[in-house]
């Protein structure tokens, strides 16, 4: 499985994804490096078919991220987590792509 993650402003963000079984569901979580909102699974560490929950972590630098503590607005502008439900499915379809509201 392959595919790209964009947000919504446009930017393709450097961090992880990873696919969780939904509540109730059974299986293993998969992870994977996201590079410039680009990421890539092989057959072994794949995520196995059924609703997930999705959770994009992105990399924002240290320094950046203690310029914002006291300003909201720009706090919004680096935020670093996003999850939402996808469904991976077992159709052998293996470009999955996902735009993140900011």
């Amino acid at each position: 499985m392959h595919g790209t993650v964009t947000l919504a402003s446009g930017e393709k963000p450097s961090g992880s994804i990873t696919f969780l079984p939904a509540k109730g569901g059974a299986g293993p979580a998969a992870t994977t490096a996201l590079a410039e909102g680009s990421y890539q699974f092989d057959r072994s560490n794949g995520p196995l078919a059924g609703p997930k929950t999705l959770i994009v972590k992105r990399f924002v630098p240290r320094a950046i991220v203690l310029q914002t503590l006291n300003n909201k607005k720009a706090a919004q502008q680096t935020k670093t987590e996003w999850a939402q439900s996808v469904e991976v499915s077992d159709d052998g379809k293996y470009l999955h792509d996902f735009i993140l509201k900011d």
